[in-house]
């Protein structure tokens, strides 16, 4: 029994450890998309300029 509640004491702190990258990669993620659309704004900016 002791076995079987160490197993899974350890699949636990697994599938903690594997939500917590899933959430940090969200996180990264958000903030890339952030960067992108920024970079797109800017670079809809120049081309609405250079169209005067």
């Amino acid at each position: 029994m002791s076995l079987w509640e160490n197993l899974l004491e350890q699949q636990e702190k697994r599938d903690r450890q594997n939500q917590a990258e899933c959430e940090a990669e969200k996180v990264w993620l958000a903030d890339k998309r952030r960067e992108l659309e920024q970079v797109q704004s800017q670079i809809e900016a120049i081309l609405n300029q250079s169209d005067r």
